[in-house]
């Protein structure tokens, strides 16, 4: 029932395990939530957001591509397209020619895009901060 990695006693897992994989899944949703919140405010869904992560966290490979970005974020390639797309006509990405395969294209951010980025660090980090006290074990 229990995954092998998690340590066990009994059958069940020890309460330290248990205790910090629920704290990581509370932090897990705390970092969903601030994203959603920091996307909703910035006027881009939050799938937009997470590619637009992945592009300018990927922008120095040469395969940087749609399908980069679809096999990185664990989405279809078509639903990547048309997000990606959504980017580009809102001019926070760019479509280059990929230099090594002229088929191919690469996915680069802009400076409207870098700055989307940084004003969304601070409003996630911010709101994450703030409940990190909520966080703490009792």
């Amino acid at each position: 029932m229990w995954s092998s990695r998690v340590p066990t006693r009994g059958g069940m897992p020890a309460l330290d395990t248990l205790h910090r994989e629920l704290g990581l899944y509370a932090l897990r949703q705390r970092i969903d939530q601030a994203l959603a919140a920091a996307a909703e405010a910035s006027g881009v869904s939050t799938a937009q957001l997470m590619i637009l992560i992945a592009i300018v966290a990927s922008e120095d490979r040469s395969d940087a591509g749609v399908t980069f970005v679809s096999e990185t974020l664990g989405i279809s390639g078509p639903f990547a397209t048309n997000e990606v797309n959504v980017l580009v006509e809102r001019k926070f990405a760019v479509k280059r020619p990929n230099a090594q395969d002229k088929r191919r294209i690469q996915l680069m951010t802009t400076a409207a895009g870098r700055q989307l980025l940084a004003s969304i660090d601070f409003q996630v980090f911010g709101h994450l901060i703030r409940s990190l006290p909520d966080l703490a074990p009792r």
